[in-house]
C-alpha cells in the first residue's frame, strides 16, 4: 500500500503541472491519501503527505488546509528517521504559513527555529532555500537595510545567487528572483520588478509545482499592468492578459486560492487597457473575495491598487480611505517595511 499511495500522490503531482489535468489529478490524490492510511510504515505517510499538502493540494483545496499536515509530516520525519523529507516539509511548513498570510513575527521565528535545525543536521538545500524566504519576511518587516535587495540577517543575496547559479540547481534562484520581483513591485520599482520576473520565468519550467508558481504568474501580472500604465510596450498587454488567462483556469479548481487574484488582475487590467467602468465593480469584489478567502498580502495589495485607481479617476476621498486600509491590512500581517513605505508615499 505504502508504495502504490507515493505512487499516486507522485503521479497526481506530476500532473497538476498541466491545466488540463488537475480534474484527474484530484482522484490520484484521494486514492494516495486512502491508501496511505492503511500503512504502518511511517517513512510512506511523510512522502505522501508532502507531496500532496506541498505540490498538489493548492490547485485544489483552500491553501490554509495544508499547514497543519505539513507541520505534521515533519514532526512524523523526525520521529522515524526520515530527516530529509521532515525538513523539505519544514520548509514548505513555512513557505505555505507565509503565503497564507499568517501574522510574520510567527512565520519569522518558525523559519529561524527550522533554518537552526537544517544547519545543526546538514540540511544545505532546504536551509538555502528557506533562507530566501525568510529574508523576504525580514525584508517586509522593515528589518533590513534595503528592501529590495535579498542581503541581512539570513543571507546575501549575491554570493547566494552565484552558488546557486554555479551548481545548476533550478529552486533556489528561482525562489530568488520570484520573491525579489515580489519585494521591487510592493516598494514601486516596477522596472527592477519585471527584470527579476522575467529571470524567474526563464527558471519556473525547472521547478516542481508549487503554489509559488501560481504566485508568481500573479505577481508577473501585476507588474505588466502597472508597466502598462506608464508605457506603450505591447508585450506588457500580452504578459498581463497571459496571466489572467492561467489565472482563470487554476480559479475554477481553486477559487479559494485565486479567484481574488483573478479579479485583481482582471480590475487592473480594465482600469490600464480597457479604460472599462467595468474596473471599479472588479476592484470591490477583489477586495471583498481576498478578504473572504484570508490571504492577508493579497488583500492589502487590493486595497491599494483600488486605492490608486480611484485617485487617478478624481475620487481623492475614497482613494485615501483605500490607501489607510490597505496600511492597516499591511500593519496587522507585520510588514511594517511595507507598511512605512505606503505613508510616506502616500500622494495624499
Amino acid at each position: 500500500f505504502g508504495e502504490s499511495a507515493l505512487g499516486f500522490a507522485t503521479f497526481a503531482w506530476f500532473m497538476v503541472a498541466s491545466p488540463n489535468s488537475i480534474k484527474h489529478a484530484y482522484h490520484y490524490r484521494q486514492v494516495a491519501l486512502r491508501l496511505v492510511e492503511k500503512v504502518k510504515l511511517k517513512q510512506h505517510k511523510v512522502h505522501v503527505y508532502l507531496a500532496v499538502y506541498a505540490g498538489i493540494n493548492c490547485w485544489m483545496e483552500r491553501l490554509q488546509s495544508s499547514i497543519e499536515p505539513l507541520e505534521y509530516a515533519y514532526r512524523l520525519g523526525m520521529s522515524c528517521g526520515e530527516i530529509q523529507y521532515a525538513y523539505i516539509s519544514a520548509l514548505q511548513h513555512c513557505v505555505v504559513s507565509y503565503q497564507c498570510g499568517v501574522k510574520l513575527e510567527m512565520v519569522e521565528r518558525l523559519m529561524k527555529m527550522y533554518s537552526g535545525e537544517m544547519v545543526e543536521c546538514k540540511q544545505c538545500l532546504s536551509q538555502s532555500i528557506l533562507q530566501v524566504w525568510h529574508q523576504t519576511v525580514l525584508n517586509l518587516m522593515g528589518l533590513s537595510d534595503d528592501p529590495l535587495k535579498l542581503s541581512g540577517d539570513a543571507m546575501d543575496q549575491e554570493p547566494f545567487l552565484n552558488d546557486s547559479l554555479e551548481c545548476k540547481v533550478g529552486s533556489p534562484p528561482f525562489v530568488v528572483y520570484h520573491n525579489c520581483s515580489l519585494l521591487a513591485y510592493l516598494f514601486g520599482e516596477y522596472e527592477l520588478a519585471a527584470k527579476m520576473a522575467a529571470k524567474g520565468e526563464a527558471l519556473v519550467s525547472k521547478v516542481q509545482s508549487f503554489y509559488a508558481d501560481g504566485n508568481h504568474t500573479f505577481v508577473q501580472g501585476l507588474i505588466s499592468l502597472a508597466l502598462g500604465r506608464s508605457t506603450d510596450q505591447t508585450n506588457f498587454q500580452t504578459i498581463a492578459k497571459q496571466s489572467i488567462d492561467q489565472m482563470e483556469i487554476w480559479s475554477e479548481y481553486a477559487p479559494s486560492n485565486y479567484q481574488h487574484k483573478l479579479l485583481l488582475l482582471q480590475a487592473e487590467y480594465a482600469f490600464v487597457f480597457v479604460k472599462s467602468d467595468d474596473a471599479a465593480v472588479l476592484y470591490d469584489e477583489a477586495i471583498d473575495k481576498a478578504a473572504e478567502n484570508g490571504i492577508t498580502q493579497d488583500l492589502a495589495i487590493a486595497y491599494e491598487r483600488a486605492g490608486l485607481f480611484n485617485f487617478a479617476q478624481g475620487n481623492a476621498s475614497k482613494a485615501s480611505q483605500l490607501y489607510g486600509q490597505a496600511h492597516d491590512v499591511y500593519l496587522q500581517w507585520g510588514a511594517r517595511g511595507k507598511a512605512d513605505y505606503l505613508r510616506l508615499r502616500s500622494p495624499f
